[in-house]
This record gives C-alpha cells, structure tokens and sequence, in this order.
C-alpha cells in the first residue's frame, strides 16, 4: 500500500497525520499474534516530499507513530532507498 495514496484530497495535516496512524494502526492489528512486527518501508525516499508545507511529512508521521509506547507489540520500522537523504531524518 502506498501512504501518499492515503492522504490524498484531505487538507489538514493534523487529518493526514491521524490517517496514517490509523493505517499503520490496522496493519499491526492484522498481525496481532506477533509480538514482534518488522516494518519494511522500501523506497522510502517517496516518504520524504513535502506535504502540507512540512518537509518529510509522511516520513515524521511514521516515525512518530514508532515512538507510540505499545504493551502487545514491539514494532520496528525499516526505511530502505535508493537515496542517502534518509539518513540525514534519523
């Protein structure tokens, strides 16, 4: 699934924000068994536009959303790219 793809037509970023959480939210519910998810996020370079006049918007969503403290899962995200401006967010 795409996250850009989530929040197209919506205009606040605080609605775009919540968006994403709760997609990300849905996905590690689907893997509710696991009490350690691994998210790979491939190509991630696409995470780091800037939406809503934020530079990396999706990119700072997620990795918010990764700090949440969690009692039934321990969630890892792994952001991979063709391209070494991810590092310059970590």
């Amino acid at each position: 699934f795409a996250l850009d793809d989530e929040i197209k037509g919506i205009n606040e970023p605080k609605e775009a924000a919540k968006k994403v959480y709760d997609r990300l939210d849905v996905i590690t519910e689907t893997l509710s068994s696991c009490r350690k998810i691994v998210l790979l996020f491939d190509e991630s370079q696409v995470l780091l536009q800037e939406n809503y006049g934020f530079e990396a918007f999706l990119f700072r969503c997620i990795r918010v959303w990764l700090r949440e403290k969690r009692t039934k899962h321990q969630i890892v995200g792994v952001f991979a790219g063709t391209n070494s401006r991810l590092a310059n967010f970590l």
